[in-house]
């Protein structure tokens, strides 16, 4: 009996050591990381990466450094490298909503930025599924930016909808935009705009 209690008390400890030090490196990657979050924003994008690359030894799965490296990527040019380090942290949550649903705008412009229309819309419309975690500056955007893939794609009464919801949520671009989308001919809203 003494025994089993001597094993269950090691094993407590042992445990208690592990969340510790699980603690502490969750805090030391997040620390890593507002420190990148700071020196993307200042332009020193080698610097930033190398900063997400420690955080993502530390801890690979976070889908936090697979966002902001992504974000690095963008900043230095590279899109598809900024595409996949996206597409990898969504992965990574195995179906599980990203934690920052900023990403899916992001993603949905990036596929924009090379002209991949359809995967571009995937992206966005996941981003609308999940317009309510959004600040109301996040919703706009994402709404400007299924607008205007609707005007590309020729569906007027789509973008006239999504430029409508971010006017009504105080957008200015949509509330100049508006009126001359709105006298464009409607066109009916696509089966794939549903």
């Amino acid at each position: 009996m003494r025994r089993a209690r001597a094993t269950l008390g090691l094993a407590t400890a042992c445990l208690l050591v592990c969340q510790a030090a699980f603690a502490e490196s969750a805090a030391s990657v997040g620390a890593l990381l507002d420190r990148a979050e700071t020196l993307r924003s200042a332009h020193q994008t080698s610097a930033a990466a190398a900063l997400v690359s420690q955080a993502l030894k530390v801890d690979p799965k976070s889908f936090r450094a697979r966002y902001e490296m992504g974000l690095i990527d963008n900043d230095r040019g590279d899109v598809k490298g900024a595409i996949m380090s996206l597409t990898v942290a969504i992965q990574s949550l195995g179906g599980a909503p990203a934690p920052d649903a900023t990403i899916y705008n992001t993603l949905g412009w990036l596929y924009m930025s090379v002209g991949d229309v359809g995967d571009a819309e995937h992206w966005y419309r996941v981003g609308y599924a999940n317009k309510s975690r959004l600040s109301t500056s996040a919703q706009q955007k994402l709404l400007n930016n299924l607008g205007n893939l609707y005007l590309i794609k020729g569906n007027s009464a789509a973008a006239t909808r999504y430029f409508g919801e971010a006017a009504a949520k105080g957008n200015i671009p949509a509330q100049a935009i508006l009126p001359k989308v709105a006298s464009l001919p409607q066109q009916q809203v696509r089966a794939a705009a549903r």
